[in-house]
């Protein structure tokens, strides 16, 4: 199963957007949808759960939101949603992140009959064009 990891930090509407999308366009795979509010202080969680209430009347996957007492950063949020996941294979989503095409479930696939221990992929601008997110590897020249 994959685990979907979503931190939240002050971005109800995309995080929703998000979570929207992923339930759209994945097909084929079983997944769950872990949020982790990274002590927003706002009513991020509020606004979360009653966007998605719909959404976990309608899917076999639920999404479980969690609040952190404190703001504890990105990889920690990610850290935490780990060690609470079911999942054996992990997603990291960035809260802004609109999934189209099975992108998600294409991926998995793909990665778990690969062998890879970690696999990255192409972004996209919002007209569709490649956007530039990493880089083959370089060596250093310490």
């Amino acid at each position: 199963m994959l685990s979907i990891l979503i931190v939240n930090y002050r971005t109800p509407q995309l995080t929703v957007n998000c979570i929207r999308s992923v339930y759209e366009y994945t097909d084929n795979i079983d997944f769950e949808i872990i949020v982790i509010d990274n002590d927003s202080g706002d009513n991020s969680l509020e606004i979360i759960q009653n966007s998605i209430h719909d959404l976990q009347t309608h899917f076999l996957s639920k999404v479980r939101l969690e609040a952190l007492p404190s703001n504890v950063g990105f990889a920690r949020a990610n850290n935490f949603a780990m060690s609470i996941a079911k999942g054996d294979t992990f997603l990291l989503l960035n809260s802004d992140t609109l999934v189209h095409d099975n992108a998600i479930g294409n991926s998995y696939t793909d990665f778990k009959s690969s062998g890879y221990g970690a696999c990255g992929v192409q972004l996209l601008n919002a007209d569709g064009s490649p956007q530039i997110s990493g880089n083959y590897f370089m060596k250093g020249s310490i």
